[in-house]
Formats: C-alpha cells, sequence, structure tokens
C-alpha cells in the first residue's frame, strides 16, 4: 500500500522528538546557502527561517527539486542560469 512519509513517519508520534520543529502548510520560496556552501535560511511565507544545526526539507517529488533549482543547487547548469 502507498502512503505519504509524513502519514508513515510523523502519524505515529504523539508530538515530534525533542529539538525538531515542523512546519506544516508554509510556502518555501528559496533555500539561501552561506558563503561557505552550507545551506543554513530557508525563505518561507511566515519569514526567514535560520537553522541552527540542519535543515531538513521535504516538500514531495515535484517540488523538491524545483525549489533546489531555483535556489540554484543542483546541476552545475541549472546552477549557472539566472535566478528569478
Amino acid at each position: 500500500m502507498r502512503q505519504s512519509t509524513a502519514v508513515d513517519c510523523l502519524c505515529p508520534l504523539s508530538e515530534p522528538p525533542a529539538g525538531i520543529t515542523l512546519l506544516l502548510e508554509t510556502r518555501v520560496g528559496r533555500i539561501e546557502v552561506d558563503p561557505d556552501g552550507v545551506a543554513r535560511t530557508v525563505r518561507t511565507s511566515r519569514g526567514p527561517i535560520t537553522a541552527r544545526r540542519e535543515l531538513i526539507l521535504a516538500a514531495g517529488a515535484i517540488v523538491t527539486p524545483r525549489l533546489l533549482l531555483l535556489s540554484r543547487i543542483g546541476p552545475r547548469g541549472a546552477r549557472n542560469r539566472p535566478g528569478p
């Protein structure tokens, strides 16, 4: 049976594990990469969000690659294209 990752991994939990913040129904516009090459900040509909340790992006099979390309993360040809 097919089901979403959210249903499979998150529904059994009564609350997220300590140290993890879930932002559901938040539109992400872009991932910002620091000069040292680390992605820490995400521009969202709630404003910029900066991770202290890790940033986990789970936007689905279509939106995740699109977001990475819009953020110039990915194949060299895609990274060199002018952004929006």
